[in-house]
């Protein structure tokens, strides 16, 4: 069963790679206000479904790359009511779309923009922008944008 969630801050700091790991092992699930269940750590990495490579970024560019656990693979969870926003953990910049699919980094100001909805399937789960309503994607040499959901892969993470 598909639902749509926001992603849940736990209340307390998550711890890197051993977050990270738990994502990625499908361990972690997320939760939302209106559903029980295990939240999302407020540390975690986005590894693409379709390439294995982690959602990674500079002050420059967002991209994937193959996972080693750094900070610039790391992205806090930043939730409140009516807004999610993934701030790299390296920059400390957040991730920012325009309705071109443009992502990119950008200083975090809690604009739409910088924020996403987390729709989990049970098995890997999708980035939604909510001020476009399109998809975080990728594509096999690295390249990080959104377009309109499709069902692939390569908009699915863990």
């Amino acid at each position: 069963m598909t639902g749509s969630r926001k992603l849940s801050w736990i209340g307390r700091p998550a711890f890197g790679l051993a977050a990270a790991a738990c994502l990625a092992l499908g361990s972690a699930g997320i939760a939302g206000a209106d559903s029980p269940g295990p939240t999302l750590p407020n540390l975690v990495t986005f590894k693409n479904l379709a390439t294995s490579k982690c959602l990674d970024g500079n002050s420059v560019t967002i991209y994937t790359h193959d996972c080693n656990g750094g900070l610039n693979q790391n992205w806090l969870i930043s939730a409140r009511p009516g807004a999610t926003a993934l701030r790299n953990m390296r920059t400390t910049l957040c991730l920012d779309s325009n309705a071109i699919g443009t992502v990119y980094p950008y200083p975090c100001n809690g604009g739409a923009n910088q924020q996403w909805t987390w729709v989990w399937n049970g098995t890997s789960g999708t980035l939604q922008n909510v001020a476009t309503g399109r998809f975080l994607d990728s594509n096999g040499i690295g390249t990080v944008y959104t377009m309109g959901g499709n069902g692939g892969s390569y908009q699915k993470w863990l």
